[in-house]
């Protein structure tokens, strides 16, 4: 299953310039459109500040959503840096489209 994630995983990594083990994520795939994570309201996807991407049933389809938990990881930090995250950040096509 989470070998679909690596064309997403490579092309952060390339835009970011992090880098970490794809083969170390934990891929959770949570069978509703959206779950609640304290703190943070419903949502499609979510890191949990080590190596586990949660992604919703609409999320695990959404390459950007992807792409965006998977710069969480690279990063290894909470937060959104413009630098990377910004829609005119290193990541935008990868994370806006």
């Amino acid at each position: 299953m989470s070998a679909s994630k690596r064309p997403h995983f490579d092309a952060v990594v390339a835009c970011s310039g992090l880098s970490r083990s794809f083969d170390a994520i934990e891929w959770y795939y949570v069978p509703r459109p959206s779950f609640h994570v304290p703190g943070q309201g419903n949502v499609e996807g979510w890191w949990d500040g080590g190596r586990r991407i949660y992604l919703s049933s609409v999320g695990w389809y959404r390459g950007a959503l992807v792409r965006h938990e998977v710069l969480h990881y690279l990063r290894g930090e909470p937060g959104h840096p413009k630098r990377l995250f910004g829609s005119s950040g290193r990541c935008a096509r990868e994370l806006h489209g």
